[in-house]
């Protein structure tokens, strides 16, 4: 009897999210880098999933955007963007959108430039 209900039980979660693909993450990987040099800011992001990706990656200084980009692809899509920043400030990286129509939770960098005036 125990173990006719295991394998009742191990085939329900083999096969739930087989049934059920939205039940699962949306994106299966997505990344999200900065980092700095001569005062110059790499913002760097992928994701990869099912279906159509579409990507909102916005760098902000505070409450102000620095600047924006916007990505869609199939399957994968990757970023790599550069934009002007002072030394010593803060900034704030963050990673938005869709997988297969299915929004995901935002995933932020918060990085200080360290860097001085060249």
């Amino acid at each position: 009897m125990k173990k006719k209900f295991l394998v009742y039980l191990l085939a329900a979660v083999i096969l739930v999210p087989m049934c059920c693909p939205h039940s699962v993450s949306a994106a299966a990987y997505r990344t999200l880098n900065l980092y700095y040099e001569n005062n110059i800011a790499y913002c760097d992001a992928e994701c990869r999933g099912p279906g159509k990706i579409e990507l909102n990656m916005v760098l902000w200084q505070g409450n102000t955007v620095v600047d924006s980009w916007v990505l869609t692809g199939n399957i994968y899509v990757s970023f790599h963007k550069t934009c002007d920043v002072l030394p010593g400030c803060t900034y704030t990286l963050k990673l938005n959108g869709t997988v297969g129509g299915v929004p995901f939770q935002e995933v932020r960098i918060i990085r200080t430039n360290y860097e001085m005036n060249k």
